[in-house]
Order: C-alpha cells, then structure tokens, then sequence
C-alpha cells in the first residue's frame, strides 16, 4: 500500500494435494510448480516453476530433514511489483516428499498454497471504481477509506444496485415503506463456487 497498489488474493488453502514428476501443482495466472527430482533419502526435492511454459525459478525445499524449519519446507517466489520489490507472490508449504526410485514418479504432499497476482491494481485518491472513489489510504493502518461523492445511489424496491466491481446492493420487495418501516437492504458480492 505504501507504493500505492494492491494485490488480489488468488489462493490461499492449506488443503493437502499430492504432485509428482508428470503431474505438477497448477496455480493461478498460468504458473504450475513441478517436481524435477526427489534425493534418494527423501530428505530434499528440486521443484520448478513455470508462468506459461516458460522456466522462472528452480529452487531446492527440504521438507524431510532432520529439523526442518518452515523455510526449509516451503518454496518461495518473489517478484517485483512496480516500484515495489521482492513481493512474496507465491508460497507452497511441502509437507512431505518421495523417491519413486525405478520406473516410478518422485512425488510430494503440498499442505498449504499462497498466491497473490502479479498484476497489482493501483490504489490512490480520488481514484474511481463503479460508484465508489478512493478517499484516503493509509499504508500505517493498511486501511482504505472508500466513499460515493459524486455519485449518486437511488435505492428503490426490489432492485439489485451495482456498487463497484462485483459488490452490489440487493433492495427487499417492499410495497409499503415509510419513516417506522425503511427500505430494507443488504450489501453483497457475488461469487462462484466450484463444487
């Protein structure tokens, strides 16, 4: 926020996912990480990550060591966002991984996925999104103060109201409103969800 941007939040799970060598993790705006190889006492793994088919970043993670540190057991990828550097846009936590040995796969557990996008969306004063314009940011306090100044919401009965991006106003079915009996209303986002 100092720099005057945010990132939207991609993923963020610590369900376990198991990966090997022919099927890599799948990550949001085109990135996968793979498994390029397992040591033979699956101590250590070299993983590989890709934005598009094209090679980014090959590190080292060693999940099975003796006193493994949360370090040493997540895969970290930095990038530089603007005229902010070394962001933190993807984090994998290995849990475990595995030598496949001969005709087999090396693999590993995954139990916990972070990605931010690696476009930021800009976030400045009296900057506009549907009806709603930025107010104040307060990069201390990490607080945005959002406002309609010069835009106008009419509520009326049993209308969905665009707000700003996917966030709306839903207005109740009411035929008799009143000082003793407002307009009723909620605010939502809409959203999808995979099942």
């Amino acid at each position: 926020m100092s720099n005057e941007q945010i990132s939207q939040v991609l993923i963020d799970d610590d369900t376990e996912i198991y990966i090997d060598t022919e099927k890599p993790l799948q990550l949001e705006e085109g990135y996968e990480l793979s498994i390029k190889s397992v040591n033979d006492n699956e101590t250590r793994a070299v993983v590989e990550l890709r934005k598009n088919g094209q090679i980014l970043d090959t590190k080292i993670v060693q999940p099975s060591l003796d006193y493994a540190t949360v370090a040493d057991k997540t895969y970290i990828f930095k990038s530089d966002m603007g005229s902010t550097q070394d962001i933190i846009t993807i984090a994998v936590y290995f849990k475990n991984v595995f030598h496949g040995g001969n005709n087999e796969s090396d693999s590993a557990t995954v139990s916990g996925i972070f990605q931010i996008s690696d476009t930021p969306m800009p976030i400045a004063a009296d900057q506009e999104y549907g009806k709603m314009r930025i107010r104040t940011v307060d990069a201390n306090d990490y607080a945005i103060t959002m406002d309609n100044k010069d835009n106008r919401i009419v509520l009326s009965r049993n209308k969905d109201v665009p707000l700003m991006g996917d966030i709306n106003i839903r207005t109740a079915d009411q035929s008799d409103t009143g000082p003793e009996n407002p307009l009723r209303y909620y605010i939502y986002k809409s959203a999808e969800q995979n099942i």
